[in-house]
């Protein structure tokens, strides 16, 4: 997590959240967080989970996107966290902050969704079964983003490349002028691919095994995917890059690591 994000969150904010969706203090224990600040909490016998972001991670609009897009989802069957209201009834509560030195405003935005069912995927749960189901999921997935139109048009989503053409100039040094120029070519011709419906769509982003939680039913495993706040538009074939990224080891390299990651 950012510096400028720690240095903003403090005791008001996380307060404030709480009362915006009716929370108790004694009643939600911290998880951590990489990009926001995480909290689960029960109520009424189910299990929820409490997001606090930052703007300089994903502006509020963004936040009601992908809350639009879970809620979507949700209701059409697909096994992902079911967005919950705030006491007002909005799927995302934005609250300001300011800058004690610069004055400058920014937000943090919180959301309340259901905590998926299950626990994170261990090594016995590494069969080929589990991929199956990977790939079952993707398919509802993809073939429902093909369906899907924003509730407004502010919530669209953006596009994959809007974060990341400006990777190589933000973070190499004036030095590696060849590779930020490589980088660019290389983004320059993904961009101008086909963005045809059948093919590009709204996605995942980050579809890998941190990221989805695995229960069983019946003996077969069942997975629920969760952190959508990456979800862009991108080609679908992006998914499943991600999925085998980190399915493979990044050590497998000799013909005998291939042919055991290909079963």
């Amino acid at each position: 997590m950012d510096k400028i994000t720690r240095k903003l969150y403090n005791d008001r904010i996380y307060q404030e959240a709480l009362a915006r969706f009716g929370l108790a203090s004694e009643s939600v224990k911290k998880l951590g967080g990489f990009e926001s600040f995480i909290y689960e909490f029960e109520r009424e016998g189910g299990a929820y989970i409490l997001r606090i972001s930052h703007s300089l991670h994903h502006p509020p609009d963004r936040t009601r996107g992908e809350m639009d897009f879970l809620k979507y989802l949700s209701e059409n069957g697909l096994a992902a966290p079911r967005p919950q209201p705030s006491l007002a009834g909005n799927l995302v509560e934005v609250i300001p902050v300011k800058d004690s030195k610069t004055q400058e405003e920014s937000y943090f935005s919180v959301v309340v969704v259901d905590k998926a069912p299950g626990g994170p995927p261990t090594k016995a749960d590494r069969t080929p079964e589990l991929f199956v189901e990977m790939g079952r999921y993707m398919g509802r997935l993809h073939a429902l983003s093909k369906k899907y139109r924003p509730s407004r048009p502010e919530l669209r989503r953006h596009e994959w490349y809007e974060d990341e053409e400006d990777y190589a100039e933000r973070y190499l040094p004036a030095s590696e002028k060849l590779i930020a120029e490589k980088f660019s070519r290389l983004v320059a011709y993904l961009k101008a691919l086909p963005c045809d419906p059948q093919g590009y769509g709204l996605i995942h982003m980050d579809f890998h095994g941190g990221n989805f939680f695995v229960h069983k039913d019946g003996g077969v495993p069942k997975i629920t995917l969760f952190d959508y706040d990456d979800c862009a538009y991108a080609p679908y074939v992006y998914d499943i890059a991600m999925a085998l990224f980190y399915a493979v080891p990044h050590h497998c390299d000799s013909p005998e690591d291939i042919e055991k990651a290909r079963t």
